[in-house]
């Protein structure tokens, strides 16, 4: 089998060839608000039935719109994470798989695509691409506020409302990039005053419960552990007690409830002063937060918690569900999903597809993908430690396999056991599932250039 007919069967349904229809062609063309909020967990939601936080605001997106529950973002760091969701290219592509400046060029971004199309483009919030945000010719966005700092969330519904007041004729892509619930990276590291004093936590009895997998599974991966010793401002909750666990999920879902809030305010901007009836709401987050998973806190890990994401496509006349079936890739599928929205065509070479077809329920019957991959390389301050790993995830296992350490490799039962609590790589029985997903990520890794196939030569 060729590289082309791999990922055609891989990946599932239509490839985009690149045809530039413009959007003259639609009277009605959508605008397309995409609404990103810093390291939030997907089930740090209270219409998920999560009861230890409140979202009314991105609930009420949820009652409009598709959730999609089996979403994944491609790398669980944020500079990656946003340079694959505007590029559709996996990390491993793009060749930014660390927060550190620096662009090849060669991956034409998403603001670009739909600016030749006939969009205004706009970027409102924390920047973090790792462009300039004076480099408009390469990220595409010709209106930018608040990109520089990271204290502008407070800012963002004033900044739309100055987008929405500029006389234009075109529709919108605009982007709002909020920080939280990023600052619970700043609350460990002891700053709880990060968002003012309100987030110094009460006594830990009255504090969320740990959750059902608090504790490591067996056989984790030795790297895992000592990765925490390399970074131990960002992991210093190695030591902490299980009330030091509690007071932080307090901590990080009122800096949820913080960002809800916010993001409210924005939708009401939005509500008064735009055009609700034609504009397309895209909520996301770059990537997820251990939120005392198997002791884990912050990103890079490749846990359920770290790499699972929020996703809601919202619409006033949409069939809203919850899509339980399909599996997502936010840093593949989100760019291909604008083009096709906003009828332009993607170029040939795009891994990803588009959810447009999954707006309705008669979809889940549609051919889809098998799986999708996320990857990782571990850094602290700007620097890789030369570790890294993958993930593939199919409708019932996820398999794991980091670059060096003991017991590098892990299968879990998601339907069973959707905790990650029980490694099943030892499992005779699990030996030819195990089989499986190291022959699905080692074809991945041979047919899309991915330079971890050197560390699988003995898995």
């Amino acid at each position: 089998m060729n590289r082309r007919d791999f990922i055609k069967l891989s990946l599932g349904s239509m490839m985009f060839k690149m045809q530039r229809t413009g959007i003259g062609q639609n009277l009605r063309a959508p605008d397309i608000l995409v609404i990103v909020t810093g390291q939030h967990n997907a089930q740090a939601l209270s219409f998920l039935g999560n009861p230890h936080v409140s979202t009314p605001h991105i609930d009420q997106l949820a009652r409009t719109g598709v959730v999609f529950l089996h979403a994944y973002c491609a790398q669980p760091l944020c500079t990656p994470s946003w340079m694959a969701m505007f590029t559709g290219k996996m990390p491993h592509e793009t060749g930014i798989t660390i927060n550190k400046s620096g662009h090849r060029g060669s991956s034409v971004m998403a603001a670009n695509l739909l600016s030749r199309a006939g969009y205004d483009t706009a970027y409102l919030g924390n920047w973090y691409f790792p462009i300039s945000h004076h480099e408009k010719s390469i990220h595409g966005f010709a209106q930018l506020k608040y990109t520089c700092g990271n204290r502008s969330d407070n800012h963002l519904a004033s900044a739309f409302l100055e987008v929405l007041k500029t006389k234009r004729k075109n529709p919108f892509f605009l982007v709002a990039s909020f920080v939280n619930p990023h600052d619970i990276s700043w609350w460990v590291k002891g700053n709880h005053g990060s968002q003012g004093s309100y987030i110094k936590p009460p006594p830990a009895n009255e504090c969320p419960p740990l959750p059902d997998n608090f504790l490591p599974p067996l056989d984790e991966p030795t790297v895992l552990r000592l990765i925490q010793t390399f970074a131990p401002k960002l992991f210093s909750s190695a030591e902490w007690t299980p009330k030091q666990w509690r007071q932080y999920l307090w901590g990080y879902y009122r800096l949820i409830e913080t960002v809800d809030k916010q993001i409210g305010q924005l939708l009401h901007v939005l509500q008064e002063n735009g055009d609700p009836e034609n504009t397309l709401i895209f909520f996301t987050s770059d990537h997820g937060e251990g939120a005392a998973g198997h002791r884990w806190n912050h990103a890079q890990a490749l846990y359920e918690q770290v790499i699972r994401v929020p996703l809601i496509i919202s619409h006033p006349g949409m069939d809203a569900h919850i899509n339980e079936t399909h599996l997502v890739s936010t840093g593949l599928d989100l760019l291909p999903t604008w083009c096709d929205l906003a009828s332009i065509e993607c170029a040939d070479g795009y891994l990803g597809n588009s959810l447009k077809p999954l707006l309705n329920h008669s979809a889940e019957r549609l051919n889809w993908r098998e799986f999708i991959v996320s990857e990782t390389e571990f850094c602290s301050d700007l620097k890789s430690h030369g570790i890294y790993g993958r993930m593939l995830r199919t409708a019932r296992y996820k398999y794991i396999i980091y670059s060096t350490g003991a017991n590098r490799e892990q299968l879990f039962d998601l339907v069973n056991d959707p905790g990650e609590s029980q490694s099943l790589v030892r499992h005779k029985e699990f030996a030819t599932d195990l089989w499986h997903h190291r022959r699905l990520l080692r074809q991945w890794c041979r047919e899309t250039d991915d330079p971890f196939y050197r560390f699988l030569g003995t898995s």
